[in-house]
């Protein structure tokens, strides 16, 4: 997913490639493993997740995810951060490059950049991590779906069940569900 201007040439598609053209790339790449042996966390599925959305919806990923699950929520701010600093929102946090990080060549050009303002394609991964909010509607999401009466949760109670039990590949006291990291309280392990 951070390989969006080799994957271009490799697939002679435009670059910074896009995140279809990313996923049809990985569609001829070989499987680490057999699936349902073991687990292993994968941007590239989110990204194939979100193509799901848009084929089974008919619209573009973005819109469909902010009417169907952040506006009922209560959540109009939201939305697929920008790789260049002259397209995002005027009040979006300032990226502070690592100071120790010489600046590295743009996804777009040949112009060198600090890595947050073009290093990577953001736009490519919506589905997997490009959403940008405020904590103010990161805390909305939150409790829209935290299983607590109030707010009304945007999900129901079995599909929060489901989303948060523990798969049989993890052992350990915190594990992930279908997209979170689940780590339960003391008291909710009926501990003092």
């Amino acid at each position: 997913m951070f390989a969006a201007v080799s994957i271009a040439e490799q697939m002679d598609a435009e670059s910074p490639a896009s995140v279809n053209t990313i996923v049809r790339w990985a569609r001829e790449q070989p499987l680490d493993f057999t699936p349902g042996s073991r687990f292993a966390y994968s941007n590239l599925g989110y990204a194939i997740l979100g193509r799901v959305i848009e084929e089974k919806s008919g619209q573009n990923y973005e819109e469909y995810v902010q009417g169907a699950v952040l506006h009922p929520a209560g959540i109009t701010r939201m939305e697929i951060g920008r790789t260049l600093p002259s397209e995002r929102p005027d009040d979006e946090f300032f990226y502070h490059p690592n100071s120790a990080e010489s600046p590295i060549t743009s996804v777009f050009n040949d112009d060198e950049v600090p890595r947050p303002d073009g290093g990577f394609h953001l736009e490519a991964m919506d589905a997997h991590g490009g959403w940008i909010a405020s904590t103010t509607d990161l805390l909305r999401f939150i409790a829209a779906v935290d299983g607590r009466p109030s707010p009304p949760d945007i999900l129901s109670s079995n599909s929060i069940a489901e989303m948060t039990a523990q798969s049989a590949h993890f052992s350990s006291t915190y594990w992930y569900g279908f997209g979170w990291l689940v780590r339960p309280m003391p008291w909710d392990l009926g501990e003092n």
